[in-house]
């Protein structure tokens, strides 16, 4: 039996609510088996790989994601994880020295005044307060993005809170003959009036009204369904109003 390494897995399959996970697993693996066998047809022996020189490997290799920034940016995200204390610049310093086999070519060729000198210069760049001065950079623009936001925040409160305040002012109109003399920035108004209502639903949006005839179509419609309900007729919850300014014309 395959072991089961995941401790809630293995805690739920132990607690018997799981009975079918073997089942699920072993159909799982099946289903697979052609795609796996399929992938590692070049590995077999006196395949492709096996088959080929040296040189033809070194020119088909490639690296191991589709984005040769990918895999260094998803080691440094686990590296800062596991040690919050880690700088950018020693964790790139390290991944070079490791990516570069530089300790076999230190093995080789240096002698003690090398070693020395990269003693010497590693503390120059330490005492030069790079990596402090990076920290306060990313900070400051953390910090910049944040009060942007946050006056963004503010002038969308205010334009709102400006907005209802105007149309809490405004009172709606039922009289036809009235709507019908109305210039179409008052016609937008008690449209939108209507919306914040929220009686009706379907209202079409500003874009959808392109014309001042549309929009006191709309408006007229809307009346006499706010005037019917006030009758205490029973209506239809959703209506198309474009539809149905469209019928009468």
């Amino acid at each position: 039996m395959t072991r089961l390494r995941s401790k809630p897995v293995v805690d739920m399959n132990n607690a018997g609510t799981l009975p079918h996970l073997m089942e699920v697993f072993i159909a799982f693996l099946g289903g697979a088996l052609e795609t796996w066998e399929r992938f590692t047809e070049e590995f077999a022996a006196g395949g492709l790989i096996a088959s080929s020189s040296a040189e033809e490997r070194e020119l088909a290799a490639m690296p191991t994601t589709n984005d040769a920034n990918e895999g260094m940016l998803g080691m440094w995200r686990r590296h800062s994880r596991d040690k919050p204390s880690l700088t950018v610049g020693h964790f790139s310093n390290q991944a070079a020295f490791a990516r570069n086999e530089t300790q076999d070519f230190m093995n080789t060729l240096f002698i003690d005044e090398d070693h020395a000198h990269i003693r010497q210069e590693a503390r120059r760049i330490d005492a030069s307060g790079i990596e402090k001065h990076r920290r306060d950079a990313v900070i400051q623009y953390k910090k910049t993005v944040a009060e942007e936001n946050h006056k963004k925040e503010e002038e969308r409160h205010a334009k709102n809170a400006s907005v209802a305040k105007y149309f809490s002012a405004l009172d709606i109109v039922v009289d036809d003959a009235l709507l019908n003399t109305m210039l179409d920035q008052p016609i937008k108004d008690q449209l939108e009036l209507h919306r914040r209502l929220g009686e009706e639903k379907t209202i079409p949006k500003k874009s959808h009204l392109s014309s001042k005839h549309m929009r006191l179509q709309v408006l007229l419609s809307v009346v006499e369904r706010y005037k019917a309900r006030r009758r205490g007729e029973s209506l239809d919850n959703e209506v198309n109003f474009l539809t149905l300014i469209n019928s009468l014309t």
